[in-house]
């Protein structure tokens, strides 16, 4: 499972690396997991840690709440970093909510929550910067 971790992780950097004032450090190796789970930790700089974790049944489920997790992280940074708390940022409603994470026909996707659009696959958001 430790390869689709890693790929999970490398979408979901992607997407921060594209739009993202926030993009932490990714670890696989030093994350405090039990012997029934595995993920990867995010780091960023003077922000602290946040670790995600997904269950060994590699189910679908898992790794959209992996991701949910990630966004939730990421959004109390920018938070409290006096950003508008919306990442990623629904491009059809700017500074007002950001986009959801879904499993629609078997594949990651970001979604507008108001309107369910299907915006991009996880890890494909275009760069914004």
């Amino acid at each position: 499972m430790l390869n689709e971790v890693k790929e999970l992780g490398t979408r979901l950097m992607r997407d921060l690396i594209n739009t993202s004032p926030i993009v932490p450090e990714i670890d696989y190796d030093q994350a405090p997991f039990r012997d029934d789970e595995e993920g990867f930790t995010l780091r960023a700089e003077h922000e602290g840690e946040r670790a995600i974790v997904l269950n060994r049944t590699g189910s679908r489920i898992d790794a959209e709440m992996a991701i949910s997790q990630a966004q939730d992280w990421i959004v109390e940074l920018l938070w409290h970093r006096g950003r508008p708390p919306t990442w990623p940022e629904c491009g059809s409603h700017p500074r007002t909510h950001p986009l959801s994470v879904a499993d629609v026909a078997g594949t990651l996707v970001w979604v507008c929550p108001k309107t369910s659009d299907v915006i991009a696959p996880v890890g494909s958001l275009p760069a914004q910067h």
